[in-house]
């Protein structure tokens, strides 16, 4: 027969299964309060399995009281003070603006493809992230973090999604000791 969520429930042991994990799946949102009160339980379904995790970098994956994404904000506003001539604080007033400083230095035309008339994305991507003292010195192997993802069900392929660059996330990732565990980094770059 045909189960609620669409699929073939089999027998009626795979009933009864797919009854329990809809009930486990309910009570669970239920708990913590992701149910919607216009949805009727005649038309809750089961979710589809998680395929794919992604992960933010900075103070998201590790918590490190913001310390690397400090020294990150403060490289950022120095750059653009001694590398586009803007003045203290603009760096951030272009972050919120355009969601980046990043984007905000490419539309503002103050860092551009390399034409030599403005510095080059390359250029502001590797020196702000070339952080003294370096994550290798901030961040420490972290074995419980270690330990849940590699408990996560196989099947989910994790990736790392920064607005960093790459060179940054795999510089944390390997201080963590968690390179290991994940099956590619989305960095900035593969954002445009």
């Amino acid at each position: 027969g045909s189960g609620r969520d669409g699929g073939d429930v089999g027998d009626g042991g795979d009933a009864y299964a797919h009854a329990l994990r809809l009930y486990a799946q309910h009570a669970a949102d239920e708990a913590l309060g992701r149910t919607c009160p216009h949805l009727s339980l005649e038309d809750y379904r089961l979710r589809p399995p998680v395929e794919v995790a992604f992960f933010d970098c900075d103070d998201c994956l590790y918590f490190d009281d913001w310390a690397v994404a400090g020294q990150i904000t403060r490289s950022i506003e120095k750059w653009c003070i001694e590398n586009t001539g803007l003045g203290p604080g603009d760096a951030y007033g272009l972050y919120k603006e355009h969601g980046t400083a990043l984007r905000g230095l490419m539309e503002t035309g103050l860092v551009g493809d390399g034409d030599g008339s403005t510095p080059t994305v390359e250029r502001f991507l590797h020196d702000v992230h070339d952080l003294n003292p370096p994550v290798t010195d901030t961040l420490r192997p972290d074995a419980e973090l270690r330990d849940m993802l590699r408990d996560m069900d196989p099947r989910i392929r994790k990736y790392i999604f920064t607005a960093s660059a790459r060179e940054h996330a795999e510089r944390c990732l390997e201080a963590l000791g968690i390179s290991d565990q994940f099956v590619d980094i989305i960095d900035t770059r593969s954002c445009g």
